[in-house]
């Protein structure tokens, strides 16, 4: 296990940490679906190291239902920033949730997963785009979260393209190690502090 990939786990298990104490209890669909990122997060990183039957399997559907998950969180939170006219259904917001549920049908085929994979990837980039550009109107949390945005983005693309450009994976997990601390702190005060948020009702 290099030093990266355990300042992923100690980032993690902090924002986890922070989120399960500072999130609002009235948040409590967003604050258990971030902590079930996270600590698949460290689980999938943690798994990577086992030596097991089948333990790809496991990375494979873990590296599926992190990005699903975190999809499904910007989407419920896209849905609660919505006038209550303009909201889809809520359970539209689970949906990314069940594409590690039909992982059998793709097993093995790393071209489909990776393609799976980077298609969640560019779908939460571009909601959390969406949520920075018209609701965050604390210029601090709007910093922070556009820096967690830079180095998740620069983060992907290290990891897609690192082969190319020759870079080692260390420093794309270190880029994303710095940024998940960054997310769930500015997460946590969007969603205690906005008023839109706050004013949400099922």
């Amino acid at each position: 296990m290099v030093w990266s990939e355990i300042l992923i786990i100690l980032t993690s298990a902090i924002g986890a940490t922070y989120i399960f104490w500072a999130l609002k209890s009235s948040q409590r669909d967003v604050k258990i679906l971030c902590l079930f990122t996270l600590f698949s997060i460290i689980s999938f990183q943690i798994n990577k190291f086992l030596v097991y039957e089948n333990s790809w399997i496991v990375s494979e559907v873990l590296k599926l239902l992190n990005f699903s998950v975190i999809l499904s969180i910007l989407l419920l939170t896209v849905r609660k920033l919505k006038p209550e006219f303009a909201r889809y259904p809520y359970a539209i917001a689970f949906f990314p949730i069940l594409i590690p549920v039909l992982y059998p049908l793709i097993a093995g085929n790393e071209t489909i997963i990776q393609l799976v994979v980077q298609l969640l990837q560019i779908a939460a980039l571009l909601s959390l785009l969406s949520i920075l550009v018209s609701h965050i109107e604390n210029k601090r949390v709007l910093a922070l979260s556009a820096s967690a945005a830079i180095l998740f983005i620069s983060a992907m693309v290290l990891y897609w393209f690192g082969e190319t450009i020759k870079i080692g994976f260390w420093l794309w997990q270190t880029l994303a190690a710095i940024a998940i601390p960054l997310i769930s702190y500015s997460l946590t005060k969007f969603y205690n502090n906005n008023s839109i948020i706050n004013r949400y009702e099922f």
